[in-house]
């Protein structure tokens, strides 16, 4: 999966919007546990 995005989260919210917009919607508190556990994940690998 290439992200040209800068923001990794966010165009993957566009993408997965993008199929299926109505359907689809992050709440806060997902976007938070999303970032963090992207977070934790980059960490434990670097």
């Amino acid at each position: 999966m290439i992200l040209k995005s800068k923001n990794p989260t966010r165009s993957l919210e566009e993408s997965l919007g993008r199929r299926n917009s109505k359907e689809y919607r992050l709440s806060e508190k997902d976007k938070a546990l999303l970032k963090a556990w992207i977070s934790w994940v980059s960490l434990s690998l670097f």
